[in-house]
């Protein structure tokens, strides 16, 4: 119940005054949100709208302030996304697409996920998935189309060429 009535909190209050609570939650666990500046935390904090505590945002969004080798992988996410379902082919096709797109915005990117998923007759989770634990670590995160956005290209194609090295040889 407790938890209903802080998301309804966090819903009907200001916006500047939730970013500003955010960034005290921030520096009180010593996030690597505390990188981003007021922008991307607003964006962030947008993002999550219906988010039930400010933990939730901070482990939404915290992997985009990891370098990207130290991203830790939750075995559940591997074991249920990355190593089943042909799901290492797809996500080296995704980062074929990505590479070759001419700008990342999250219509473009939205637009080549849901052309994969129909081009490989599966629904639009078995390719954004293995995208999102490549990405994330786990199955749990912003939207895809946003984190691969805010990520950038370098960054997107590292991430899922070091989850291509690091799983091969389970697909």
């Amino acid at each position: 119940k407790l938890l209903a009535f802080n998301t309804e909190h966090l819903r009907l209050t200001a916006p500047e005054k939730v970013l500003a609570h955010f960034k005290a939650y921030l520096q009180h666990v010593d996030s690597p949100v505390l990188k981003a500046d007021d922008a991307l935390l607003a964006r962030i904090v947008k993002l999550c709208d219906g988010a039930r505590t400010f933990e939730d945002i901070e482990h939404k969004s915290a992997f985009i302030f990891v370098d990207d080798e130290a991203i830790e992988f939750d075995e559940k996410a591997v074991q249920k996304v990355l190593v089943k379902d042909r799901a290492l082919e797809i996500l080296k096709q995704v980062r074929d697409e990505l590479a070759a797109m001419a700008e990342l915005t999250e219509q473009a990117i939205e637009e080549m996920l849901r052309r994969l998923a129909e081009a490989r007759q599966v629904g639009l989770g078995k390719v954004a998935q293995p995208l999102r634990v490549a990405l994330c670590g786990t199955t749990i995160s912003l939207p895809i189309f946003d984190s691969v956005q805010m990520l950038g290209r370098e960054r997107t194609l590292k991430r899922i060429d070091l989850t291509l090295e690091r799983f091969k040889t389970h697909g």
